[in-house]
């Protein structure tokens, strides 16, 4: 009955003054939501998807009360309707995004995609949030993370609508426990 829902990973945080409105859980120090996915026709007669996002209203008119249960079940879908894509951006540096290139920074959460990405890369590494739309992942040889952390605030500022921003933070995965931590946040320097 739910197969039209899927996530969306953001840290926009005008969306977080919405919060009470609108289903969400924590990922780190990011957000989850869930959107509706609906079908749609272009103008050209192509099929397409529009997004929307799930609300508090749509969750008892759908019958959902187990929030644990919905973000399993949006998961799926999410890794059904957006598959993960990983490219290959320089030595040791790797994009995780979806197919469509449209909040593909979630593919991050897809069972098995930093595993994957930390196995091409042989080792531990960095993951860069470029934005709602991607993840870099990144060799820790290859990089001072104080680097990285400098450019990611300047990027955040500088180049990035605030609603594209996923986050302030970098992070590392430890290939060997599959965990993914925060590196470097705002409370790092505090």
């Amino acid at each position: 009955m739910n197969e039209d829902i899927v996530l969306m990973l953001t840290g926009w945080k005008e969306l977080k003054r919405h919060l009470d409105e609108i289903p969400n859980r924590d990922f780190m120090d990011m957000t989850v939501c869930y959107l509706i996915a609906q079908e749609s026709w272009e103008d050209d007669g192509e099929a397409g998807l529009d997004l929307r996002t799930l609300l508090d209203r749509d969750l008892k008119n759908r019958n959902i009360s187990n929030m644990e249960e919905l973000y399993q079940s949006a998961l799926k879908n999410t890794e059904e309707l957006f598959p993960a894509e990983i490219s290959l951006v320089t030595d040791g540096m790797y994009c995780i995004t979806n197919d469509q290139h449209t909040f593909g920074a979630t593919a991050m959460m897809y069972p098995d995609k930093l595993k994957s990405v930390s196995e091409l890369i042989g080792s531990d590494m960095y993951v860069v949030p470029s934005s709602i739309h991607e993840v870099i992942c990144i060799a820790p040889e290859a990089v001072d993370p104080a680097d990285i952390y400098d450019y990611i605030q300047y990027s955040n500022k500088e180049y990035l609508a605030p609603k594209d921003v996923l986050s302030s933070s970098l992070y590392y995965y430890e290939a060997s426990q599959q965990c993914l931590t925060i590196a470097y946040s705002e409370n790092s320097f505090s």
